[in-house]
């Protein structure tokens, strides 16, 4: 789990079952910083204020900045598909643009998407990537391959702000945003269909700016892990 600290330029680790600060590295100064993790264990920093755009590795050691396309005013979500190819969002071109997974510029794979310009967060699930699009009061679905976005649509959730979008089991998608009053809420949906399956309220909390959700294995997996555990057992007596 990673926390940025604007106050300190830095980024921290924490255990994410116990809370324990691992480790906090300084990143130089950013305005208002958004996060992404790559399969290799890097973390992307970008920009909320301007399209900087940079790859650290686990230890915080600069790897590469990434090029902004033309017009990139800032920066607003950042995701990494399965195939290991990196997808921004950026606010000024509303537009998707696609990186490989080593920062080169490829181009743009979606555009036109007016809701980019407050969007937060990007997460893929299966063949689809869902967008929390801000203060639109959506999240926008795409379905997904390596050379194309299609089928582009928009989910109204009933909150005044979608900041945070996570992956859940069984084709759930969770977005994270806030109500008037000031109340945090989060909503449950079926990422295909769209239909909204549970909500939470958080009363007395300012906003939700980002969600993660942590995936455990489904029962049968869990099947599978007892299985392997009492086979290791009899082995070792």
């Amino acid at each position: 789990m990673l926390r940025t600290n604007i106050a300190t330029s830095s980024i921290a680790s924490f255990n994410y079952n116990t809370g324990e600060l691992v480790g906090e590295v300084s990143v130089g100064a950013v305005s208002y910083p958004l996060l992404g993790i790559t399969s290799a264990g890097n973390f992307l920093l970008g920009d909320y204020s301007t399209p900087l755009l940079r790859n650290y590795n686990s230890a915080g050691t600069l790897i590469s900045t990434f090029t902004p396309p033309a017009g990139a005013a800032t920066v607003r979500a950042i995701g990494q598909a399965p195939d290991g190819n990196i997808f921004v969002a950026f606010g000024g071109t509303n537009a998707i643009t696609k990186y490989t997974s080593s920062g080169v510029l490829v181009g743009n794979v979606a555009t036109g998407i007016s809701g980019l310009g407050d969007s937060r967060q990007m997460v893929f699930q299966g063949n689809q990537v869902v967008l929390a699009l801000g203060n639109s009061g959506k999240w926008g679905r795409f379905d997904y391959t390596a050379t194309a976005w299609t089928n582009y649509s928009e989910v109204s959730v009933p909150s005044s702000f979608v900041y945070g979008a996570a992956a859940g089991h069984f084709n759930t998608i969770y977005s994270g945003g806030y109500l008037a009053g000031p109340v945090s809420i989060i909503n449950s949906y079926h990422r295909s269909t769209g239909v909204q399956r549970s909500t939470f309220t958080i009363p007395g909390t300012l906003a939700i700016t980002s969600i993660a959700c942590v995936v455990a294995p489904e029962p049968s997996g869990l099947a599978f892990l007892g299985l392997a555990s009492l086979v290791f057992l009899r082995r070792k007596r």
